[in-house]
């Protein structure tokens, strides 16, 4: 075991993802914040998603990463340029299927990819009255790559 990285930026650590270049990508599980980490310690600001708390974060190759958004209720795609897009979810909390951008979702954490990119899987709360906080509900989101 060797220590990477300890700034304040890294704000409860909570999703990382490699990329091709060894980049990891870090989640702050306290803010909005996700961070870029070099492997010689470099910790640099990458970019901010809307609601003060994410989940998981997971690199699908070819410079593209998703991420949740836990209180915001919602699914970005990130380029490792630092763009970033709304994928999934209207905001509001809820477990409402259809298009990807009327989709509600409840607390999305944990995030990963199928093997051909075509898939992404999302761990999430069922209960949207209360402050639970245990995901129990997964979904799926297909892409269109």
């Amino acid at each position: 075991s060797e220590r990477i990285a300890l700034d304040p930026l890294l704000a409860c650590p909570n999703g990382i993802a490699l990329d091709d270049n060894d980049n990891l990508y870090v989640a702050n599980f306290t803010s909005g914040r996700i961070v870029k980490v070099t492997l010689d310690g470099n910790v640099s600001d990458f970019v901010e998603l809307p609601g003060h708390n994410n989940g998981h974060i997971v690199y699908a190759g070819d410079g593209l990463l998703y991420a949740t958004a836990r209180t915001a209720n919602q699914i970005y795609a990130i380029t490792v340029d630092g763009e970033v897009e709304l994928l999934a979810g209207s905001g509001v909390r809820g477990h409402d299927d259809g298009p990807a951008l009327d989709a509600t979702f409840s607390l999305p954490n944990d995030i990963n990819i199928s093997p051909d990119g075509r898939i992404l899987y999302v761990n999430e709360v069922f209960d949207t009255n209360r402050s639970v906080n245990f995901p129990s509900v997964v979904r799926m989101i297909v892409l269109a790559r």
